[in-house]
C-alpha cells in the first residue's frame, strides 16, 4: 500500500482500479484508528474527572475535621456569655437553661445511658481538650472496646469528634453540641 503510486500516478489518463482499493484501505484504517483514539482520550478524561471528584471529597472531609477540631478548641477556651437572652422566652439563650425536661429529651434524642454520660463527662471535664481512648477508659473505668463503641456512636450523633494527633494517635474531643449536652447533664439534679 505504501509503495503504491496512489498520490502521484504515472502519466496515465486513467487511474488503475486497484489504486481505488488502496485509497479505500487508507480511509478505513484512518476511520478505525480515529475511533480508537477518541475512545482512549475520552476514557482518560473520565478517569481524570473521577480522580478530581475523589480529591474534592477528601478535601471536604479534611476541612470538616479541621473545622471540628478548631471548634473544639475555641469552645473549650471561650468564656460563656451569661447576659445573652432569648428573644422568644425572655430567658437565657443558654442551652442548659431550656425547659426542665431537656435532660430527658437529650437522653431520648441521643440514646444516652449512664456509660455514655460518663464518657461525655470524661471528654468535657478533663484538663485536655483532645483525649485518647486510654485516658477516657481510665477516667470512666470502662474497657477500651466499650469506650471506643460509645465514642463512635457519639460521633455519629454529633456529640464527639475525632482527629489524628502529630504522633499519629487517634484523639477524641467533645463537639459544641456535646459540650452543651454535658452542661445540661452536669446541672441536672438527678445525676446518674
Amino acid at each position: 500500500m505504501i509503495s503504491s503510486e496512489l498520490i502521484n500516478p504515472p502519466n496515465v489518463t486513467e487511474i488503475p482500479l486497484h489504486n481505488l482499493f488502496v485509497f479505500g484501505g487508507f480511509c478505513l484504517v484512518a476511520a478505525i484508528s480515529s475511533r480508537a483514539f477518541i475512545q482512549t482520550i475520552s476514557q482518560q478524561i473520565l478517569k481524570q474527572a473521577e480522580n478530581a471528584a475523589k480529591k474534592a471529597d477528601e478535601a471536604k472531609k479534611e476541612v470538616k475535621e479541621v473545622r471540628d477540631t478548631a471548634e473544639a478548641i475555641v469552645s473549650s477556651q471561650a468564656e460563656s456569655d451569661d447576659e445573652t437572652t432569648d428573644e422568644k422566652t425572655g430567658g437565657s439563650a443558654n442551652f442548659a437553661q431550656r425547659p426542665k425536661d431537656t435532660e430527658n429529651n437529650l437522653e431520648q434524642i441521643y440514646g444516652l445511658g449512664h456509660e455514655e454520660k460518663q464518657v461525655l463527662r470524661a471528654l468535657t471535664t478533663s484538663e485536655y481538650t483532645f483525649r485518647t481512648i486510654s485516658g477516657i477508659s481510665k477516667d470512666t473505668q470502662l474497657d477500651k472496646g466499650r469506650t471506643n463503641t460509645i465514642l463512635v456512636r457519639m460521633m455519629i450523633c454529633g456529640l464527639a469528634g475525632r482527629t489524628v494527633g502529630k504522633s499519629g494517635r487517634l484523639l477524641w474531643f467533645a463537639t459544641t453540641e456535646g459540650r452543651r449536652a454535658a452542661e445540661v447533664f452536669s446541672e441536672s439534679p438527678n445525676k446518674k
